[in-house]
């Protein structure tokens, strides 16, 4: 998913779909993986609006838990 994701305007739409997943249907479940692509995507945003926006959809969508539960789970 990363490749698309680096791909122009693949990457500005699957942006799109993970920002709306987060914030128009409250209680979407993100998956891990879209939660690493918007992390590092904010890690390498040059502009810090982009990046303060990235982060709050990386909070917004539980992104430390999802981290966090993939790190370390369950046992």
């Amino acid at each position: 998913m990363s490749a698309v994701a680096r791909n122009g305007g693949e990457r500005q739409a699957l942006f799109s779909a993970i920002r709306n997943k987060v914030t128009d249907r409250g209680g979407a479940v993100i998956r891990p993986a879209e939660v690493v692509l918007i992390l590092e995507w904010a890690v390498e945003a040059e502009d810090a609006a982009c990046q303060a926006e990235l982060l709050k959809i990386f909070g917004a969508a539980g992104g430390l838990d999802i981290v966090r539960s993939a790190l370390i789970p369950d046992h």
